[in-house]
């Protein structure tokens, strides 16, 4: 079994900066159609080819990692504070 296994985010967004007064801010703007989604992924390390998906429930822009075992379980923690195992070899 020779997998890498990640959490990746993905998600479309804009930032800006406003320089226009004396205190400079700014702000995100998130899109409506493309919100941000963690999925845990499972990758071929010499291939580079995406093995499977796993869409997390209730995801941020950020979130916890993951942990991989010998005996074939990945466990992932999740935004709603449920604990899930995945089979490492489908997901």
């Amino acid at each position: 079994r020779k997998t890498f296994f990640v959490v990746a985010q993905e998600g479309c967004g804009i930032k800006f900066r406003d320089s226009s007064g004396n205190n400079a801010s700014g702000g995100y703007v998130e899109s409506p159609d493309h919100p941000w989604q963690l999925y845990t992924r499972a990758i071929d390390p010499f291939t580079g080819q995406k093995k499977w998906d796993y869409k997390q429930t209730g995801s941020i822009r950020y979130g916890p990692g993951l942990l991989s075992t010998t005996t074939g379980l990945v466990f992932i923690g999740e935004k709603s504070g449920q604990f899930s195992a995945l089979d490492a070899d489908t997901g």
